[in-house]
C-alpha cells in the first residue's frame, strides 16, 4: 500500500495559500491605487483619520474614570499640538539640519513629544498625571491602527524581500519603496504591528481604565507596544532607520523607554495592579537579554538582509541579467558586495529558460546559515514562485539552481540539515 507523500502535500498546500494571500495583498495594491491615485495618498488619509478616532478615543475612555470633559480635551490637544510640532519644524526651518530630519522621521518620536507636552501640560495645571497621561495612551494607541494601515498601502516601514508579502507597483508606490524593489514582494510587517495595535495595545489601554490602578494604562500601553516594536524592527527593510550595534534606533528607544517604565514602577513614582507590575519586570528582562545577545553575537541576517546589501545583490542580479546568453558558451558573470559575498550567475546552454548562482564568500567561507538567508533573498528578488536546488559544493560554496518553468519540480527544501545532507552524500 502506497503511502502519501505529507511532505509534497504540504508543499501543495502552503504553495496554495501563499499565492490566495499574494493575490489578496495585490487587489488591495490595485484598489488603493485606483482610489488614491497613487498609494502615497493613502497614508495622510489614514493618519488623519486616525487621529481623529484617536482623539474621540481617549475623551470617551476619560469618561470611565472621572475626568472632566474639559480636562481632558485639553489634555488630549495639548499632546497632538506637542506631537505637531515636529512635522512643523521640518516644514519652517528645513530639512538641511540633522536634528530636525531626524526627529521628524519616526513613530516613537512623535509619541515621546506627546507624552512629554501633555506631561508637561498636567503638572503645570495641578492635575493627577497618571490619569491624564492614561487617556493619551488610548488615542495614540488608537490612532496607530490606522497609522500602520497607512504604511502598509503606502509601502514606508516595509519589510524585507519574501515569498509572502504585499507587491508595489511603479505608478503607485511611494519614495519609501526603493526602485529595485518594486515589483518585489515585501513581506507585509505593518500589517502585524496594525493587528497587534487593533487586538492588544488599544483594546488593553482601553480596558485598563475601568479596572484600573493608576497608571495602569500608560504603563500596559509602553510596555506591550515597546516589547512588540522591538521584534517587529527585525523584519523591517527600509532604508530609512539608523543602527547601532545590530540594534535599529526604534529598538534602541522600545529598550530605554522599557527601563525607564520599569523603573517608575519598582521605585513606586507609578502605582499599577500586581500582575501589570509583573508584566513589567518580565517585559524588562525579556528586552534587556535580547539586547545583551544581539549586541554581542550581531546576527548575520541583519547584515546580509540589510537594506544596504539588499541593494546591492539586486544591482548585482540586475546587472548580470543585462548580458547575453550565446549558445557556444555559458554565460558567468561574478560580483562581489560590500560584505565580501561573491555572487557568480550562469545561464546553461542546456537550460535556456534556466540560470544557476554560485555563492561564495572568499576569506569568510560562508556558513549554512548564511547560505540559506542569501538564497531566500535571491529567489524573492528574482524567482519568487519557481522551483529550484542548493547545493553545497565545497567548504562553504554553494551553487542555486532555479529550474526551468516548464520543467514539473517540487522545489527543494533550503534548511541547514539539507545542505548537510547534500554535502556528506556527495562525498
Amino acid at each position: 500500500m502506497m503511502r502519501p507523500n505529507t511532505g509534497s502535500t504540504r508543499r501543495s498546500i502552503n504553495s496554495a495559500m501563499r499565492r490566495a494571500v499574494n493575490a489578496l495583498f495585490d487587489r488591495v495594491v490595485r484598489a488603493n491605487t485606483r482610489v488614491f491615485s497613487k498609494t502615497e495618498a493613502a497614508f495622510p488619509v489614514l493618519i488623519g483619520g486616525g487621529i481623529v478616532i484617536g482623539m474621540a478615543a481617549g475623551l470617551l475612555a476619560a469618561r470611565g474614570v472621572g475626568l472632566s470633559f474639559g480636562h481632558s480635551a485639553a489634555t488630549v490637544a495639548v499632546a497632538l499640538m506637542s506631537a505637531l510640532t515636529l512635522p512643523a519644524a521640518r516644514v519652517t526651518i528645513g530639512t538641511e539640519y540633522a536634528a530636525v530630519r531626524w526627529a521628524s522621521n519616526g513613530v516613537y518620536h512623535y509619541q515621546i513629544a506627546a507624552f512629554t507636552g501633555a506631561g508637561i501640560f498636567v503638572a503645570c495645571m495641578g492635575w493627577p498625571a497618571p490619569a491624564s497621561l492614561d487617556i493619551v495612551a488610548v488615542g495614540l494607541g488608537t490612532a496607530q491602527v490606522f497609522g500602520r494601515m497607512g504604511c502598509l498601502l503606502a509601502g514606508c516601514c516595509h519589510g524585507r524581500p519574501h515569498s509572502w508579502g504585499i507587491r508595489y507597483v511603479a505608478d503607485g508606490a511611494s519614495g519609501a519603496v526603493r526602485g529595485h524593489l518594486i515589483g518585489v514582494r515585501l513581506f507585509p510587517i505593518q500589517a502585524f504591528e496594525a493587528l497587534w495595535l487593533a487586538l492588544l495595545v488599544a483594546p488593553g489601554s482601553i480596558l485598563l481604565l475601568s479596572v484600573r490602578s493608576p497608571a495602569d494604562s500608560i504603563t500596559w500601553y509602553v510596555i506591550s507596544y515597546g516589547a512588540a516594536r522591538f521584534l517587529f524592527e527585525f523584519g523591517r527593510g527600509d532604508s530609512c532607520r539608523l543602527y547601532f550595534q545590530g540594534l535599529s534606533e526604534p529598538q534602541w528607544t522600545a529598550v530605554i523607554l522599557t527601563l525607564v517604565m520599569g523603573a517608575a514602577v519598582f521605585l513606586r513614582v507609578l502605582h499599577v495592579s500586581p500582575w501589570l507590575e509583573t508584566g513589567t519586570a518580565l517585559t524588562v528582562g525579556f528586552l534587556f537579554g535580547a539586547t545583551v545577545i544581539v549586541t554581542v553575537r550581531r546576527p548575520v541576517d541583519r547584515e546580509l538582509l540589510g537594506s544596504g546589501h539588499v541593494k546591492e545583490v539586486a544591482e548585482a542580479l540586475a546587472w548580470a541579467s543585462t548580458f547575453p546568453n550565446t549558445p557556444e558558451i555559458p554565460a558567468r558573470y561574478a560580483s562581489r558586495t560590500s560584505l565580501g559575498c561573491r555572487i557568480a550567475t550562469e545561464y546553461p546552454v542546456e537550460e535556456p529558460n534556466g540560470c544557476r548562482y554560485l555563492l561564495s564568500r572568499p576569506g569568510k567561507p560562508l556558513s549554512s546559515r548564511d547560505a540559506v538567508s542569501l538564497v531566500r533573498l535571491i529567489r524573492a528578488l528574482n524567482h519568487p514562485e519557481m522551483p529550484y536546488q542548493l547545493v553545497r559544493t565545497g567548504p562553504g560554496t554553494y551553487a542555486l539552481t532555479i529550474q526551468p518553468e516548464e520543467l514539473v519540480l517540487t522545489a527543494t527544501s533550503v534548511s541547514r540539515r539539507g545542505l548537510a545532507a547534500s554535502h556528506k552524500a556527495r562525498e
